[in-house]
């Protein structure tokens, strides 16, 4: 009795003497256990381009949320919540905000770092090595930098050169079809449809990939002749152009797109888009809403809009021309026009 009594009090000082040191690391501890057991691989996407060259990179996030785990974007103003709503990240910060100025120094500092060191894995879609030794100096994150686009006359759609090389940085397995995933991301996103409704948006990026308005009054007329509720909108860039359609056409509805937001509620009622190469069309496109792209001087094999439903209307060539030069006023009303109806009865 009296030694049953001696070693359970000898093991109670020895429990006591470890506890005592174990105890004030024991926080520590048990968020190292939790980090490697419950926490997921954080991945963080920093993109600097404008909205179509950014949904360009939609099959590579979602293959990251696939196979690794959570996404989260740096990028311009507005575009996150593009992409957190189609459900591609989980949250997203603006590049224009005053914490990510010194992203684009030679030092990054404490607000912007304090960020960044969350993240387990930093995918930088960038031309810039500056931007990159930046990041390596003052983080221990995984950092890959990826080209946004191909350089050159590469002939390769710029998603697939996105995701290429995704595999080839071994940030994801090389099995799988990289257009597959437009399928699986877009249609989820589609509600309270009018098939009768086409939306027209004249702008783009450039004026050089605008198909002249005088064509876009010549299809609104035709497309109101054949029963279809067709509105104008006009984001920002192309407010401009309302003047000019409000004052020489005949009932032509106009709707304003303010923000990002407003854009995605109405194409998700849409029957259809017809647009050039813009950021509208792309977006249309991903959402699966049945889209007519104008293409004159870009190349839609690399910068075609990925969606499951989509036309493209190119110029006819000329035997005299020596270099194509993609002048859209040789896209004809009835072209876009005979595009529209093909995809809309596919």
């Amino acid at each position: 009795m009296h030694l049953n009594i001696e070693c359970r009090f000898r093991i109670s000082i020895f429990e006591f003497r470890i506890y005592s040191i174990v105890f004030p690391f024991f926080p520590a501890l048990m968020q190292m256990v939790a980090s490697d057991t419950h926490s997921p691989h954080r991945v963080l996407v920093i993109h600097q381009g404008a909205l179509g060259d950014f949904i360009l990179t939609f099959p590579a996030l979602a293959l990251l949320k696939h196979q690794i785990g959570p996404v989260d974007v740096l990028c311009r103003s507005g575009l996150g919540r593009v992409a957190d709503r189609l459900g591609l990240s989980e949250c997203h910060y603006s590049i224009d905000a005053a914490a990510f100025v010194s992203l684009f120094t030679t030092a990054v500092d404490h607000p912007a770092s304090r960020i960044l060191s969350a993240y387990d894995t930093i995918l930088l879609l960038s031309f810039s090595e500056s931007v990159e030794d930046a990041l390596r100096c003052c983080l221990t994150s995984r950092i890959v930098r990826i080209p946004p686009r191909p350089r050159g006359h590469q002939k390769i759609h710029v998603a697939e050169f996105i995701v290429d090389a995704l595999r080839t940085a071994g940030l994801v397995h090389p099995s799988g079809d990289w257009a597959g995933i437009i399928n699986r991301e877009g249609q989820q996103h589609r509600r309270n449809v009018d098939p009768d409704r086409v939306l027209l948006h004249p702008g783009a990026g450039s004026l050089e990939k605008r198909w002249p308005l005088t064509h876009v009054r010549a299809l609104f007329g035709r497309l109101q002749n054949i029963g279809m509720d067709s509105v104008i909108i006009l984001g920002p860039a192309e407010w401009d152009l309302a003047p000019l359609i409000s004052d020489d056409w005949d009932s032509a509805p106009i709707r304003r797109i303010s923000d990002l937001d407003l854009l995605m509620d109405t194409l998700e009622g849409a029957g259809g888009l017809i647009g050039n190469d813009s950021g509208v069309s792309h977006l249309s496109a991903w959402m699966e809403v049945p889209t007519v792209a104008c293409f004159g001087p870009t190349d839609p094999i690399c910068w075609r809009p990925l969606g499951p439903r989509v036309e493209i209307v190119q110029p006819s060539r000329r035997h005299n021309d020596a270099d194509f030069p993609g002048d859209l006023s040789r896209i004809s009303p009835e072209q876009v026009l005979e595009a529209w109806l093909n995809l809309r009865h596919a």
